[in-house]
């Protein structure tokens, strides 16, 4: 399948990216310059979607952990929107919800961001 990616800011500090499709070894490269656009822009925060992800390997996951090491360097943060039980358990088994915060619904991750901010 392939993917298409829907993206942009939501404030100055938090930029929202929406894969739809799946992540895979030959996707995965759009996914990464979708997140380095977005880190390049100056966002802290960046809020990633998967409400339309089918299907993610290790290379996505080696992209969502590249981000998040970028954004560290300016105390910013990935932050995984995931409700698909398999793909929750594939961040889960990856070490990924442990260096970046997932959650299954959009407004628990605005609430973070906002969270987060007010703490930096």
């Amino acid at each position: 399948m392939d993917l298409w990616i829907t993206d942009g800011p939501l404030d100055g500090a938090t930029h929202v990216v929406e894969p739809h499709g799946d992540i895979d070894f030959d996707t995965a490269p759009k996914l990464k310059a979708t997140l380095d656009a977005a880190i390049d822009t100056g966002a802290r925060y960046v809020l990633v979607d998967f409400g339309d992800v089918g299907f993610v390997d290790s290379s996505g996951i080696g992209v969502l952990l590249s981000a998040q090491g970028k954004l560290r360097l300016r105390d910013g943060k990935v932050l995984v929107i995931c409700s698909h039980p398999q793909i929750r358990r594939v961040f889960e088994m990856t070490g990924l919800t442990a260096l970046a915060d997932t959650t299954p619904a959009c407004r628990e991750a605005l609430l973070a961001t906002q969270q987060f901010a007010a703490a930096n």
